[in-house]
């Protein structure tokens, strides 16, 4: 859904964008939170692409009012970032930067730990965004560029290095 074949991917999810939402209910309903967590990741890109980031924010809403999304877990973690990058997408930076912070606090305590450099990069990008916070930026940014560099993940370390905030040379 990201690259070149985007446009057939997103016009492919439309065919089908009812019995998605059915798929997506029916996990909610039975509080089958993974497979739910999965379907709102791919419908997230879908309504980014599509421009329907309020209707993807009040689907997500709606999944982490389930019961079962309460507690502390890898699953809440994923429907928080995707929640957090519906909301920086629609612009509301500050509901952003606080479903980051939940959401990294949840991956520094339950996991899973290759995960952090991610919601490290962007969080730091909601810090930076607007020159809302950019020490806090920086900082975040530097420990994402710290875990990238310890694990060798260097997709992530390329983008955390070209938001031009790190104390560390690139």
């Amino acid at each position: 859904m990201l690259g070149p074949a985007r446009p057939a991917a997103l016009e492919r999810v439309a065919q089908d964008y009812a019995g998605h939402l059915a798929a997506l209910s029916h996990f909610m309903d039975s509080g089958q939170m993974q497979p739910a967590s999965r379907m709102v990741r791919a419908l997230r890109v879908y309504w980014e692409g599509t421009q329907q980031c309020a209707e993807g924010r009040a689907w997500v809403t709606r999944v982490l009012a389930c019961p079962e999304a309460a507690p502390k877990s890898p699953a809440r973690a994923m429907l928080l970032d995707h929640a957090a990058s519906l909301a920086f997408s629609s612009e509301d930076l500050d509901t952003a930067r606080t479903l980051w912070r939940e959401c990294l606090d949840i991956r520094r305590e339950v996991g899973p730990a290759e995960l952090l450099p991610v919601t490290l990069a962007r969080l730091g990008v909601g810090l930076a965004a607007a020159g809302h916070d950019l020490p806090g930026a920086r900082a975040v940014l530097d420990e994402c560029i710290r875990l990238c560099e310890a694990n060798g993940v260097k997709r992530i370390l390329h983008g955390a290095l070209s938001q031009g905030l790190s104390t560390k040379p690139g």
